[in-house]
């Protein structure tokens, strides 16, 4: 197996396959958002692969990953992979967007309509629609000039997962290859078990390090916790960080913190992609020509990081009493998306 990266912007490329020894095989060669976007067999030495945007599919910015196994043996091959790209440059921007909201088909206060009137009197340009058990929207739409993509909170043993873009093959404790994250680890109906949900977080992209809509007294502290516990767990494997409001009323907005995606376009493709690299920063932030200035007064800690926002791979700025402002862990240097 090899990976390989493909920046913002790519269009159309080649990628040319080199066997060290020739005999049958089978190739499949996956995308950032886990769908096998090519697959077959060869008797050559020599194999070339050529990958097309079209109307359905992007060629997805982020780390793709090809496999090579032989027919006789099934087993995996050693090979050497040149890629050539052909790219429009994009000017990628940053877009405010909620990923866990409810609406009046599970235990939400509003529809879709009347939610979206909400969000973007706050500034957002998307959001997932994430009933309860319960597919709201089938398909991405555009409500009052927002764009609402599909999604599903599902309640498991060990907590609730979200799963964006779900289809009607969606099954319970079965998330491989859907995009799915970890809501409100550290909520009070978990305290039996606190860090369960993290322990299942290889099924997951992204987890809920800060949840607006904790309806109780330590809301802050369960909160707090899930960043704790999230440091913990990406040094093992990384995991986007993301803040939510799980929105249900005006109760969850009262400490709502917004989340901000670096992205080409407002594509439903673009946005899954993001959550896949990490492309997110959560907090209060400015942006002044597409950069954003982190607030002041602001006590900011850093882990091996370069000052260069833009080349930085951890930062956490805190207000003097200790709340949490602006957070991101990307998991590559934005530059090289560029």
């Amino acid at each position: 197996m090899k990976k390989f990266f493909v920046p913002m912007g790519v269009t159309e490329m080649l990628i040319e396959i080199s066997l060290h020894k020739q005999e049958p095989v089978s190739y499949f060669l996956y995308d950032p958002l886990k769908r096998l976007r090519k697959g077959g067999c060869s008797h050559s030495k020599d194999i070339k692969i050529l990958v097309r945007e079209t109307d359905l599919h992007k060629v997805n910015y982020g780390t793709w990953r090809l496999e090579i196994f032989s027919r006789r043996t099934n087993e995996a091959l050693l090979f050497d992979l040149k890629v050539d790209f052909s790219r429009t440059k994009p000017r990628p921007r940053w877009y405010r967007g909620e990923l866990h909201t409810h609406t009046k088909a599970s235990d939400g206060k509003w529809t879709i309509e009347e939610l979206a009137f909400v969000l973007k009197e706050r500034g957002v340009d998307f959001f997932f629609v994430t009933d309860h058990n319960l597919l709201g929207t089938p398909k991405p739409i555009e409500v009052k000039g927002l764009h609402v993509y599909p999604g599903i909170e599902i309640t498991v043993a060990k907590g609730h997962t979200l799963v964006l873009n779900p289809d009607e093959k969606l099954r319970p404790f079965k998330f491989d290859g859907y995009i799915c994250g970890i809501a409100h680890p550290f909520f009070p109906r978990n305290e039996s078990c606190p860090d369960c949900s993290f322990e299942s977080s290889w099924r997951c992209d992204f987890v809920e390090i800060w949840n607006s809509d904790i309806e109780n007294e330590r809301w802050f502290v369960y909160n707090s916790e899930a960043l704790k516990k999230y440091k913990e767990v990406v040094k093992r494997r990384y995991l986007t960080a993301v803040a939510t409001g799980d929105v249900h009323n005006e109760a969850s907005l009262v400490h709502w913190i917004p989340s901000h995606f670096f992205l080409p376009d407002l594509s439903l493709e673009s946005v899954l992609n993001s959550l896949v690299e990490g492309l997110i920063v959560c907090g209060d932030v400015r942006i002044d020509e597409d950069r954003l200035i982190l607030p002041e007064p602001a006590e900011a800690f850093s882990e091996d990081t370069l000052e260069d926002f833009h080349l930085t791979s951890k930062l956490e700025a805190k207000r003097p009493d200790g709340k949490l402002l602006v957070y991101y862990n990307f998991k590559t240097p934005l530059s090289r998306y560029l």
